[in-house]
């Protein structure tokens, strides 16, 4: 007897854009269907950079009014280290702040005048960072932030709107453990640190280490939306973890990539590596919904040729992902590579620009056209996964044979050649929308229709068809 088939709806924010997408499940594979997509850009204002919650939330309902009255649970992830603020009576304390805003800069050096770099890295396991959710709050700390004042509870954003649907709120483990004063051996959140850092303890919520069903979508609400039968699932709010669980590989460690906005390169792993070589490679570690980890590194992604697109389309000059990598092909020629870990690529601008000064301060030819300045990007980006390709496999002490190339940057065979070719392992592309699989699964997981962590991998060989791309001589 065939299996009536289940339909889940994922709601997967990114830094660029959001996406509603529907997951059918028949028992044996899982099918994704979008039903909705919309942009989402950063708004400055003052000089200082935010994210739009407001906007963010109206298209969350628009999309769950477009998925119809047949979907029997909603899960929401996105990016991480950002936070929405809440007051005693729930209601946002005021607009939420972009990591990419200027007021953490410089904030990293006061912070290890209170705790030293390496004691920040064995306690939380992650590698400081400018944009954590620890240099934000005690940024706002530091300027005295009116917000901090009003604020009894923060959440992630993922979090936040599972909150606004349920009622309930969770702080899930996948977030809390990359927010840099998450306590990776107690498992809680590190009173240390944030007494350190004169960060109040109260406004954080206990952190949710499993999976969980916060019931059905608010009476009110779900009235709007047509969806009275709908539960909210927690099943780990943050991006990158989920699209980890969409890797079906036979090995325990597996070597990947996570390209989007950001690119994230990482092993899948059991526990947190915490040595003198994981901190001195620049590594860090966060948590994956099944309570294991990832040792990671986090680059930049496909943001730069993002901001060129945005900048040559405010000229009229409309390239798709398809003619870029065309134009790529034609210049054979053109040698030229970017280092994109560079902080001039790291804030919004004329990113073309940026590209052609950084290739004459490097002593490079810069580019002449769309199609050198995107191959310079791809081929930066590509190096700079060899690199840290070979520092996990130094940390780890293990060879990979095979890099597992998910997210959108899977979608593009020139980008997958350039990967395969400059870090000279096979590369397994797939799933495009690697988040939006490893949601619906855990929601599986949560209703009960997959048992256990293993009978993913089941459900993930019927699902996924990788391309695959062996490295040619170049």
């Amino acid at each position: 007897m065939t299996m009536a088939k289940i339909s889940l709806l994922a709601v997967d924010l990114g830094a660029a854009s959001g996406r509603l997408i529907r997951g059918s499940f028949d028992g044996k594979k899982i099918g994704l269907s979008e039903i909705y997509r919309f942009s989402n850009e950063s708004i400055e204002l003052d000089g200082s950079l935010y994210w739009d919650i407001l906007y963010l939330w109206k298209e969350i309902k628009t999309g769950i009014k477009k998925a119809g009255t047949s979907i029997e649970s909603i899960a929401v992830d996105s990016w991480g280290a950002d936070f929405c603020m809440f007051d005693e009576n729930d209601k946002l304390t005021g607009n939420s702040y972009s990591y990419r805003d200027k007021r953490t800069e410089f904030m990293l050096d006061d912070i290890f005048s209170h705790i030293p770099k390496n004691e920040l890295f064995n306690i939380s396991a992650n590698q400081p960072s400018q944009i954590s959710t620890l240099c934000q709050l005690y940024s706002m700390v530091k300027n005295n932030d009116p917000q901090l004042k009003t604020t009894k509870t923060i959440l992630p954003i993922a979090n936040a709107f599972s909150f606004f649907l349920s009622g309930k709120k969770v702080f899930d483990f996948t977030n809390a453990s990359g927010t840099m004063f998450f306590d990776h051996k107690k498992k809680t959140w590190s009173d240390y640190i944030l007494y350190k850092l004169g960060i109040d303890r109260s406004i954080l919520p206990e952190v949710s280490k499993d999976l969980w069903d916060l019931g059905m979508i608010k009476n009110a609400l779900a009235d709007d939306l047509g969806s009275k039968n709908c539960k909210v699932i927690s099943t780990g709010g943050h991006d990158t973890a989920l699209a980890v669980m969409s890797i079906c590989s036979d090995e325990k460690k597996y070597l990947y990539i996570s390209c989007g906005t950001w690119s994230v390169v990482g092993v899948k792993l059991q526990a947190p590596v915490t040595d003198e070589k994981a901190f001195d490679a620049g590594l860090t570690n966060f948590g994956t919904p099944d309570g294991g980890y990832t040792l990671c590194r986090i680059i930049t992604g496909l943001w730069i040729i993002q901001e060129c697109r945005r900048f040559w389309g405010e000229k009229n000059l409309l390239y798709s992902y398809e003619k870029m990598s065309e134009m790529i092909n034609n210049e054979k020629e053109f040698m030229s590579v970017i280092d994109v870990s560079d902080p001039i690529f790291m804030s919004p601008g004329d990113m073309p620009d940026k590209i052609s000064d950084h290739c004459i301060k490097t002593n490079q030819e810069p580019p002449k056209n769309p199609g050198q300045t995107a191959k310079s990007v791809y081929a930066g980006l590509a190096q700079k996964y060899k690199e840290t390709v070979e520092m996990i496999e130094d940390v780890v002490d293990k060879k990979f044979d095979t890099l597992y190339l998910i997210g959108g940057g899977s979608l593009d065979p020139v980008f997958c050649e350039f990967v395969a070719n400059i870090c000279k392992r096979t590369v397994k592309a797939g799933p495009a929308e690697a988040t939006a699989l490893g949601n619906i699964l855990m929601q599986l997981k949560v209703s009960g229709e997959i048992k256990n962590f293993d009978e993913t991998k089941k459900i993930l060989l019927n699902t996924v068809n990788p391309n695959i791309y062996i490295p040619k001589e170049q």
